[in-house]
């Protein structure tokens, strides 16, 4: 619940979106939103915990063809596209987007990228994919 999602807040996050959080730390529970159910533990872990658990009540998860699903995929392809046009963008001075899109062009795909900071990590995640090989 970082700035990203604007602390748990809306516009972001829906004032009445019931929050699950999962933090190994329990001192980190509860920071920027209460959250209605706290787990603490390893993520990994405990979303596996979960998973199991719902396979052995038989709860079933939702398809692919509901609703949500359609929008969620529907907001991938507008994020996409808005993402395409920044990195086309060559204004004065250079930002981000376009800059960041130069140089994953021209690094090879099996180089190995290492940045600390805030804003210009959150902007390499967006802008230089994991090579899935």
């Amino acid at each position: 619940m970082n700035w990203m999602f604007h602390f748990g807040q809306g516009p972001r996050i829906n004032p009445n979106a019931k929050i699950i959080q999962v933090e190994i730390l329990p001192e980190q529970c509860h920071v920027n939103r209460i959250a209605d159910v706290t787990l603490v533990g390893d993520c990994k872990i405990v979303l596996r915990q979960l998973i199991s658990a719902w396979k052995i009540q038989h709860v079933t998860s939702f398809t692919t063809e509901c609703d949500w699903w359609k929008s969620l995929k529907q907001n991938v392809a507008s994020n996409q596209a808005n993402l395409e046009k920044k990195c086309k963008e060559e204004t004065t001075p250079l930002g981000y987007h376009f800059t960041l899109k130069q140089i994953a062009d021209a690094m090879p795909d099996n180089a190995i990228l290492i940045s600390e900071g805030a804003n210009t990590l959150d902007m390499y995640v967006i802008s230089f994919p994991p090579n899935e090989e």
